[in-house]
């Protein structure tokens, strides 16, 4: 069950979740569910997945609970999330850690910048995110078509420029299969 506006997964109590209580008595309800870390099942799938992979450990090293799994890679100190583990597999690591963001950009003429993303999540999913980016978004070619003769349309209709776009879109069609 994913974090909803009615449902709240927090790691342990602190008084600060009254008001989190009161909102929930004053709206439509809701529930707290505290000692339930704010883990990222798909990063932890996908950890687990590229360890089977890659063969750094085995099937029934990664069949165990989330917190023992923690433990093994030594990503806890006195049952509390080190630091990385909160970048590889927390949920939104930004609540935690200032400054956990990818930013990518596609500049044009010098400083001129065309368009950004900020991908946030576990590293694990902006890697994800990111290599999607790059591929869907900021590699698209450049494409543009010129043609020797331009077309004159003093008096002609729309569908004589029509027909005229029509022979050079054929045209280019030709030459580029021959």
């Amino acid at each position: 069950m994913a974090e909803s506006q009615n449902i709240e997964y927090k790691e342990s109590w602190r008084d600060e979740y009254l008001k989190w209580v009161c909102g929930f008595a004053n709206a439509q309800g809701g529930t707290i569910y505290i000692g339930i870390e704010d883990l990222d099942q798909d990063s932890i799938e996908i950890f687990k997945r590229e360890a089977l992979r890659k063969q750094r450990m085995e099937k029934e090293d990664l069949d165990i609970p989330n917190d023992e799994l923690m433990d093994h890679l030594d990503l806890l100190v006195d049952g509390k999330l080190k630091r990385a583990a909160v970048m590889l597999f927390y949920r939104k690591p930004g609540r935690i850690i200032t400054g956990s963001y990818v930013k990518i950009g596609k500049f044009g003429e010098g400083s001129d910048l065309q368009y950004q993303d900020t991908v946030e999540g576990s590293l694990f999913n902006i890697a994800d995110k990111v290599i999607d980016l790059i591929y869907t978004k900021y590699l698209k070619a450049k494409i543009t078509y010129e043609h020797k003769e331009k077309p004159k349309l003093e008096s002609k209709g729309i569908s004589q420029y029509a027909s005229y776009l029509s022979s050079v879109c054929t045209e280019g069609y030709e030459q580029a299969e021959g």
